[in-house]
């Protein structure tokens, strides 16, 4: 994610949060396609939630591209899947910069 290179996950469905990164990033960008329905994906700054990007059967989209006018901070980011059986997949793309923290 450091490039913006596309990445691609596959989240289990145990209605578990589960951490993707914990760097310290201010994001400029933030793209998700192919966002599975039951998906939660959530950004942080010291514990509090600072974006939510949920999937289309929670009311969410499929995918989002959000250009963002001021950087976005964020020290950890996680993603939760509740789908009955099985795994939540999605593609991100985050542009912006690492402190290396």
């Amino acid at each position: 994610m450091n490039s913006g290179l596309i990445s691609g996950w596959s989240i289990n469905n145990d209605d578990t949060e589960h951490t993707l990164c914990t760097d310290d990033v201010y994001a400029t960008s933030v793209s998700g396609t192919a966002m599975d329905d039951a998906l939660q994906l959530n950004l942080y700054l010291n514990g509090n939630l600072v974006l939510n990007l949920e999937g289309s059967g929670d009311g969410g989209a499929d995918s989002y591209q959000l250009d963002l006018s001021h950087p976005l901070h964020f020290d950890k980011m996680t993603a939760t899947c509740a789908n009955a059986s099985v795994n939540c997949n999605f593609n991100l793309v985050v542009l912006g910069n690492s402190t290396g923290t």
